[in-house]
């Protein structure tokens, strides 16, 4: 199901969706693609009782957030997110990929996401709706924006969908997967 919401607030829309992920104490969080100066809501995930992992491709990130050693942060695992069948990870209660299945192709974002649903409870998505051109950030490649995600290619795949209007440029999708026979909001 995909919702079309008015308001932007990307905060609100994951209480909203997935009030659970902000408030329902501890639980163990695999959070892909960080970066020291970036890891948008991590801390509110801390604040809930989530003890978080981080996996992150580039290797400088991955050395800036084990020396940053943020409170929040139990391990930092360098590996590519599409490759993560291939570790040898704990199930978690939750993936949350924030702003990163549009850096790569669409082809490995939905490839990418069902792997996710195999290690994981609840898999929270968030990337920009449609045409968001980035090249690469820092030096970093893997920052370049690879497709431009539509909110119908995440419901195909089996999630649920919420849909912010653009806040300057571009929108925000906003998608969810629960295991049903697990998490329950």
């Amino acid at each position: 199901m995909i919702r079309y919401c008015d308001n932007s607030d990307r905060a609100m829309s994951l209480r909203r969706c997935v009030p659970e992920l902000l408030t329902a104490g501890e639980r163990s969080v695999l959070y892909v693609g960080a970066r020291a100066s970036r890891t948008e809501f991590a801390a509110e995930l801390a604040a809930a009782g989530a003890v978080i992992d981080v996996l992150e491709v580039w290797e400088q990130n991955v050395n800036d957030l084990r020396a940053a050693a943020p409170p929040w942060l139990r391990h930092v695992f360098h590996h590519d997110v599409r490759n993560v069948d291939l570790l040898p990870l704990p199930h978690y209660d939750v993936v949350f990929w924030w702003h990163g299945p549009e850096h790569v192709t669409r082809l490995e974002a939905q490839r990418t996401a069902m792997k996710l649903r195999r290690i994981a409870d609840l898999v929270v998505l968030g990337c920009p709706w449609g045409d968001y051109p980035q090249g690469a950030l820092g030096g970093n490649p893997f920052e370049v924006h690879r497709w431009a995600p539509e909110p119908e290619e995440f419901e195909a795949l089996g999630f649920d969908v919420e849909v912010l209007p653009p806040k300057g440029r571009g929108g925000n999708i906003l998608s969810w997967w629960r295991n049903p026979r697990s998490i329950q909001p």
